[in-house]
């Protein structure tokens, strides 16, 4: 896969660093939903809208209810590489959050890496409970609460790898819950 090829290029000297991997024209033929999006909040929320409102959104039907229920199945518990966290993913790829649904399953230690998982997994779960979606390593996000009807993205300016589990983003997800 062409992400494997631009880190393999880092690896062995031919590119300096992992920001030089965003115009590599492998990496801008890659789709890959947590990083390298090339889309807005506004779109990003739109999208996120016909998903929380289980494929319809504003009269318009993008989807049929059966086909967002099918997305939504099917959901697989696993130790997400390269820190360790455990994830809820459903079949079409995204991350259920919530600590209920990973609260049976027991990190693998082959996996675990301490320093950075310790402490830092309730970040990625907490007050994330009805929530699907993703964020991505540089600081966006794009999530949808079907129970709520609430939809939710944000994107940065910048790549800002300093924060996770996307702090800033998950605060203005809670006002956003606290509004309505």
């Amino acid at each position: 896969n062409n992400v494997v090829k631009c880190l393999k290029e880092i690896k062995h000297g031919h590119k300096t660093n992992v920001f030089e991997l965003w115009n590599d024209p492998l990496l801008l033929v890659t789709e890959h939903p947590s990083f390298a999006c090339f889309g807005s909040a506004r779109g990003m929320a739109k999208l996120a809208a016909f998903m929380a409102n289980k494929g319809s959104f504003n009269g318009k039907e993008l989807f049929s209810e059966q086909t967002w229920t099918d997305f939504h199945s099917d959901p697989v518990i696993q130790t997400e590489l390269p820190f360790g966290d455990r994830t809820c993913n459903v079949k079409g790829g995204v991350t259920k959050y919530g600590f209920e649904n990973i609260k049976e399953f027991t990190r693998k230690p082959e996996t675990d890496i301490p320093v950075i998982t310790d402490g830092l997994e309730e970040h990625f779960h907490a007050n994330k409970d009805g929530w699907y979606g993703w964020f991505g390593l540089g600081g966006s996000s794009m999530q949808w609460h079907p129970d709520l009807k609430l939809a939710f993205a944000y994107t940065t300016t910048n790549f800002y790898t300093v924060d996770k589990y996307n702090y800033r983003a998950s605060c203005m997800q809670d006002l956003l819950v606290k509004s309505v």
